[in-house]
């Protein structure tokens, strides 16, 4: 089995997205999930904030796929009572 974002082997496979990642991107997939889960919120005023300080500060959220600093906010999907933001890279439309 081989990683969805590069020709390396693959060590793991995440089923809920339907991802097989070497152990480089399980790094930064992991990285990417905790910062995403941190950034759950069920206040209006609080998203707004998340947005723009994702769009001011390019260099919060590293793509894990590419490795490319220009990601933004593509959507929020609620779970539950909260919100979450839905990323989007501009380099190579990866979405997570």
């Amino acid at each position: 089995m081989r990683c969805s974002f590069c020709s390396r082997e693959a060590s793991e496979l995440i089923t809920e997205s339907e991802l097989s990642l070497c152990s480089t991107h399980m790094k930064k997939f992991k990285k990417f999930l905790l910062i995403k889960n941190d950034a759950k919120t069920s206040i209006v005023e609080e998203m707004r904030v998340i947005e723009r300080l994702v769009k001011d500060n390019s260099g919060i959220i590293i793509c894990p796929s590419c490795g490319s600093s220009s990601m933004e906010v593509h959507h929020w999907v609620k779970e539950g009572k909260d919100r979450v933001p839905v990323f989007k890279c501009k380099t190579c439309d990866f979405k997570g």
